[in-house]
């Protein structure tokens, strides 16, 4: 939208994003290594958006795993069923029609999740909008963002190997490897994954916006660019913020 509609510009307070990981943090749900979903399905945009001239001029805010991860957790999950979620009062039939729908179109979702993880599905998205309408909920607090790429593993049909079948990069398991979760043991979606966005706290290490080296041709562009000064929301501000946030969901999701 910022490419094809530069004059919106000045027009946008902040990026809310929900991706990343803080720097060596494993994404895991009940234990379960997981992929970071949202910036695995286009890390070229990712690329894009973050290297642009927008992004260093409008405010970035993030929402890595660590935030939004907790309630998806078994012992802290935010859970969405006829129990949980009444909708509006008082109720109307537009109202009633809305949280039926929304209840019985994620009964499959719910399952599919359940089935994998052990739990239903807690909140993801909702992040975002909490961050935007009450920002008080979350500890958030400067740090840099980049792009780590992700060398293909050496079993894969796409990794690269010159003329005499000799690897031309190093395997997924070499010591310079710096992607979490990424090997044969965590599985071949994990493994083959391009590239992770990664904050660091560390706001002397500033570094470049890409780093490394990927197997797959024409991922991730060349940018000459350094890690982009972000604010990332890192936890809760309180249990008391936690549980407002919870009684937000319940309240409004509908």
């Amino acid at each position: 939208m910022l490419t094809t509609s530069p004059e919106i510009k000045n027009k946008i307070h902040e990026i809310i994003i929900l991706a990343s990981r803080l720097e060596g943090e494993s994404v895991t749900v009940n234990g379960k290594i997981v992929n970071d979903f949202n910036f695995r399905m286009d890390p070229i945009a990712g690329a894009l958006l973050f290297g642009s001239d927008a992004a260093r001029e409008i405010p970035i805010r993030l929402i890595p795993f660590s935030l939004s991860g907790q309630t998806s957790q078994s012992g802290d999950l935010i859970e969405f069923n006829s129990t949980t979620l009444k909708g509006p009062t008082p109720a109307t039939p537009a109202s009633q029609f809305s949280l039926n729908l929304l209840l019985q179109s994620s009964v499959p979702r719910m399952q599919y999740w359940e089935s994998i993880f052990g739990t239903p599905q807690g909140p993801f998205d909702q992040y975002t909008l909490a961050a935007a309408v009450w920002p008080e909920l979350f500890n958030c607090q400067p740090g840099l963002a980049y792009i780590q790429q992700c060398p293909t593993p050496a079993w894969s049909p796409l990794y690269p190997t010159d003329s005499e079948g000799n690897p031309t990069q190093e395997p997924y398991n070499a010591p310079d490897n710096r992607c979490m979760d990424h090997g044969t043991e965590n599985g071949a979606s994990l493994s083959e994954i391009p590239a992770e966005l990664v904050v660091s706290l560390d706001l002397d290490k500033r570094g470049p916006l890409i780093r490394g080296i990927t197997g797959i041709d024409g991922n991730i562009p060349k940018l000459d660019q350094s890690a982009l000064p972000v604010t990332v929301c890192t936890d809760f501000a309180s249990p008391a913020a936690r549980q407002l946030f919870q009684e937000l969901l319940y309240k409004y999701t509908w």
